[in-house]
């Protein structure tokens, strides 16, 4: 009986004396893993006067074990490179939930915050997305990234960038943003109101028309009110011959009528969104990819639809744009106005001086059309306005005013303003 227990007794010891060295391995692989290690990693900041984003070498103390190094480099990110001018991509509050991997894909879980991105532009956007990828991809093992966002797969990390696959090594020369005038409503329905936004710049007149689309179906930034509800799906979109772009959305937008005055405004929203690009002149509109006769009745869709209904082909008819306060913002709204005899360029200049209303305009009374020119071949316009002391801004809202006004001519395509003998530059 004593050796039996004696027998035990060194068994016991001996699991104990096993547990304990395995233990202690653990503890050494664990510690050996996580300590932290002095290396040289890539890390790629931006900088503003290049716009482009530059790769710096870094010393920094990283642990062995990969997901916790990818959570180290990323903090790197963070981080401003001291005295250099450079800036980090990714703001102060973003944070990684986990990091896994598979076959060479590194799956990144940021947190919501992460996505947060001031001010909201293309370029911003892409300075995020563009500068976390090349880091990542200069680790050891990593040829590519999946983003998500607190466990979620999307389509764009916050707006522009699309995310939804995973991202090799991408150039560091920044996608560009092209600044576009979308129609909405105005929040009691009353008129049209023009937000500008930016979308991603493309040569493509197709893939920018859709860009635009996406960005109208979106809805309102700034507190202006969608015409069309948030299930608005896109099918297609294309340009035939004679500029004739071809909308095909599918049936659920018939489920959301809007009475006569509404579906006129969601109409115009459309049509004088795209009719902004010089490559379309008027939109035709399918429904699952079959022309309708009217839409919910009220609005002839029969035929491709010109820019204002067509109203803007008649040579008693103006359209100056005035400005109204919405929430703490100033938006540009389009008024149709009718005229008598020639002359249409100084009787549109007076008539901005004058709003209707409840609405404004950046053209005083003390601003003067000093002269003007039209190039019929480029159908160029060219204004010459004088005023008192104006500042950046002032004149910059100015020539959007008159940039939007004249621009509603049939036969002009481009406004060029100088103020005070100034050219001013604005989006067309």
């Amino acid at each position: 009986m004593r050796r039996r227990n004696n027998a035990l007794q060194v068994v016991a010891a001996t699991l104990f004396i096993l547990v304990l060295i395995a233990g202690m391995y653990a503890w050494v692989m664990y510690k050996k893993n996580t300590a932290p290690k002095s290396e040289s990693v890539i890390v790629y900041y931006y900088e503003p006067i290049s716009m482009e984003l530059i790769p710096q070498k870094v010393r920094a103390e990283l642990p062995e074990n990969p997901a916790l190094k990818v959570e180290k480099v990323v903090n790197l990110l963070k981080t401003p490179r001291a005295s250099s001018g450079l800036f980090p991509v990714l703001n102060k509050d973003a944070t990684v939930n986990s990091v896994r991997f598979n076959n060479g894909i590194c799956t990144v879980d940021l947190n919501e915050k992460s996505t947060e991105i001031k001010p909201l532009t293309v370029r911003m956007e892409a300075i995020t997305v563009y500068g976390l990828v090349n880091t990542l991809t200069k680790i050891n093992g990593i040829t590519a990234v999946q983003i998500t966002i607190d466990g979620r797969k999307q389509k764009y990390f916050n707006h522009y960038i699309e995310v939804d696959e995973p991202l090799t090594h991408l150039s560091t020369a920044l996608p560009t943003g092209k600044t576009v005038a979308l129609y909405f409503a105005t929040p009691d329905f009353s008129h049209l109101s023009v937000e500008e936004r930016e979308v991603v710049s493309t040569q493509n007149p197709v893939i920018l028309g859709k860009e635009i689309l996406r960005e109208l179906f979106y809805g309102s930034m700034d507190g202006l009110s969608s015409t069309f509800p948030k299930d608005t799906k896109l099918n297609d979109f294309y340009i035939k011959s004679g500029g004739i772009g071809v909308v095909d959305i599918s049936s659920s937008i018939l489920k959301h009528p809007l009475g006569s005055g509404g579906e006129q405004l969601r109409v115009m929203s459309l049509v004088n969104t795209l009719t902004d690009l010089p490559d379309i002149s008027a939109v035709k509109i399918l429904i699952d990819g079959k022309p309708i006769n009217t839409l919910y009745g009220s609005v002839d869709t029969s035929n491709p639809i010109p820019r204002f209904l067509g109203i803007t082909q008649d040579n008693d008819v103006v359209i100056p744009y005035y400005t109204l306060r919405i929430g703490g913002k100033t938006f540009f709204c389009p008024f149709v106005k009718t005229i008598k005899g020639k002359d249409r360029i100084t009787k549109l200049f007076n008539l901005l001086k004058v709003p209707d209303n409840g609405f404004g305009t950046y053209i005083s009374a003390n601003t003067k059309l000093s002269s003007f020119s039209q190039n019929k071949n480029s159908r160029i316009l060219t204004l010459n306005i004088t005023t008192g002391n104006t500042s950046e801004k002032d004149a910059e809202n100015i020539a959007k005013e008159l940039v939007l006004s004249y621009k509603e001519f049939p036969d002009i395509n481009e406004v060029k303003v100088k103020i005070n003998g100034v050219l001013i530059n604005v989006f067309q």
